[in-house]
């Protein structure tokens, strides 16, 4: 038969037992916890990176474009005083036809060119509203820009929320032991 043990003995075996399951506990929640850290900080990592990325990458398209813009408007103009030279030399052609009788042919061309010029006038028209279309297209890119600047200021906020909380999850697993 055996004999009983002592209760003390019986309390004091259970908490040995006890305290061993806890630390066994602490540590694998320490484990998990370094690891949950190390994912979020790898995410928050990689995110800066791509936003970094993207805002280079927006930044130089909306340089290219501007400066091809400059350049069209500065082609649109220096066109507009080729359209009045022409005119002008046109008139000055139709009057040497007039006073000179060997010079018609002269004077139908430049008639003609001048007829060209009205259509290149046009198509200048058409080339200024794409202009302003590229103009409001690159304003719309920069809201654009904007907004993903605030959605990306949400998304850090979130992620620094996530690892408060996970630090405070983690926090009673690496409290203090029992003696």
């Amino acid at each position: 038969m055996t004999t009983p043990q002592d209760p003390t003995q019986f309390i004091y075996d259970s908490m040995l037992r006890f305290e061993q399951e806890m630390i066994t506990y602490s540590e694998a929640g320490r484990h998990i916890a370094k690891r949950t850290i190390r994912i979020v900080r790898s995410v928050i990592i990689l995110l800066t990176i791509i936003a970094v990325i993207i805002f280079v990458l927006i930044g130089n398209l909306t340089n290219s474009m501007v400066y091809a813009i400059g350049n069209m408007v500065y082609m649109y103009e220096r066109f507009g005083t080729m359209s009045g030279d022409m005119k002008n030399i046109t008139k000055a052609v139709t009057s040497i036809s007039n006073n000179v009788g060997g010079l018609p042919a002269i004077a139908k061309e430049m008639v003609a060119m001048d007829q060209a010029v009205v259509g290149m006038a046009g198509d200048v028209t058409a080339i200024k509203t794409n202009i302003t279309r590229m103009d409001d297209t690159v304003l719309t890119l920069g809201m654009n820009v904007q907004e993903m600047a605030s959605r990306f200021e949400s998304l850090n906020h979130s992620v620094y929320v996530m690892r408060y909380n996970v630090n405070r999850m983690s926090s009673p697993l690496m409290g203090p032991r029992l003696p």
